[in-house]
């Protein structure tokens, strides 16, 4: 056995990943037109190329537009769930995602909206996929207040 086929049937862990940041142009360009949200591109094809990180800056922007493009618990749960279908196919059986409640509640996304969703992506992608998804809800250095929601959340 080659140590290429090796690597691709071994089973792996993700522990460091961002949920946003794992978000395909397709997903959000559906999720934009399911929830009315402009894209700088009105192609998945110029979506893609405005995906290509330039800078630190740039990925923040992405990040935030992606962002904006999440309201509902299905939308929570598509993406989640498109992340275990990806991480299935690397044969990766766990995985910690990072995700930052505040982010979604200062734009007015329900607490209850985004953990049914995660809930039912991490519940399907066990039951379907046979990976396991941690949650991992962190904290952002730059929001005020987000210390004290995401303790709330993790109780």
């Amino acid at each position: 056995m080659s140590i290429d086929s090796y690597l691709r049937a071994a089973p792996k862990a993700e522990l460091h990943l961002h949920l946003e940041g794992t978000v395909r142009p397709p997903a959000v360009f559906e999720l934009a037109r399911r929830n009315g949200v402009a894209l700088p591109a009105d192609t998945i094809e110029g979506l893609g190329e405005w995906f290509r990180s330039r800078d630190f800056t740039h990925l923040m922007e992405v990040y935030r537009t992606i962002c904006l493009c999440l309201r509902s618990a299905d939308d929570f749960e598509l993406i989640a769930y498109e992340l275990a279908v990806e991480l299935a196919r690397q044969n990766c059986r766990y995985a910690e995602v990072g995700f930052t409640p505040a982010l979604h509640a200062r734009r007015g996304v329900s607490e209850a909206t985004y953990l049914d969703g995660l809930s039912r992506a991490r519940e399907r992608a066990r039951r379907v996929l046979g990976v396991e998804i941690a949650w991992v809800f962190d904290i952002s250095r730059s929001m005020r207040g987000g210390t004290a929601e995401t303790m709330r959340w993790a109780e």
